[in-house]
């Protein structure tokens, strides 16, 4: 089942082109990496996906379930800060308020709902046991789990991120890289990544988009190796 499916897409900032012509599909349970140089429109890439920019040219085509908006985010740059003072239950519940429809949102029964959804969120990013702890005390690689909750909340069908492991030590890159890994093939979540890491970064993926200028190569981590070779 296609989930996204992009077709001679490009994009353009002024006269600045950034993407030309790329094509690739989507499924269901891919754990696609995208890959490339800076300034090569990783991040844009991700963004006409989820929906955040318009192409320039080209179509994308979106399931149903797509198109609901059932996905979850987690973007570059943290939108909560280190020293936010909350409890972990407290960030992971604010990710479900994007799910919120109509005058329900008042109801005790929504609140109990969400909180409901967000330990499920917390149980299957592996970190239960971090509910009640404060967000601003937890180490790096914890707050970062805790953002993974929060993007599972919205949604535990497709995650976009968007070079998620930034500033985590070796250790911690390697734990999270481990819960992407459980949530693909455990949960069958799709994970659509932004990633600066060509070794551990693809390893995990089955498919890889590598961009480069005026053109672009999709293929499985051992077909990307070798095409990286023949450059």
């Amino acid at each position: 089942m296609d989930f996204l499916k992009l077709e001679n897409v490009g994009f353009s900032y002024g006269r600045k082109e950034v993407l030309k012509n790329v094509n690739f599909e989507i499924q269901k349970g891919d754990y696609l990496c995208i890959v490339g140089n800076n300034g090569a429109g990783k991040t844009t890439l991700l963004k006409i996906l989820i929906g955040l920019l318009t192409p320039t040219h080209g179509e994308i085509i979106r399931s149903d379930e797509v198109k609901l908006k059932n996905y979850g985010y987690l973007p570059q740059k943290r939108f909560i800060q280190s020293d936010f003072p909350a409890s972990v239950i407290e960030v992971v519940s604010s990710g479900c308020i994007s799910t919120r429809k109509g005058l329900a949102t008042l109801a005790l029964f929504s609140f109990l709902r969400e909180r409901r959804h967000a330990r499920h969120s917390l149980k299957i990013a592996g970190i239960e046991d971090l509910e009640k702890r404060s967000f601003m005390e937890l180490s790096g690689g914890q707050q970062q789990k805790v953002l993974l909750a929060r993007a599972l909340c919205a949604s535990d069908t497709m995650l976009f991120l968007d070079e998620p492991i930034t500033g985590l030590d070796p250790s911690a890159r390697g734990n999270f890289y481990d819960v992407l890994d459980r949530l693909n093939k455990e949960e069958e979540v799709t994970i659509i990544t932004v990633s600066h890491d060509i070794t551990e970064g693809i390893d995990r993926a089955n498919k890889v988009v590598w961009l480069r200028e005026d053109e672009h190569f999709l293929g499985s981590p051992d077909e990307y190796r070798k095409e990286v070779s023949r450059k």
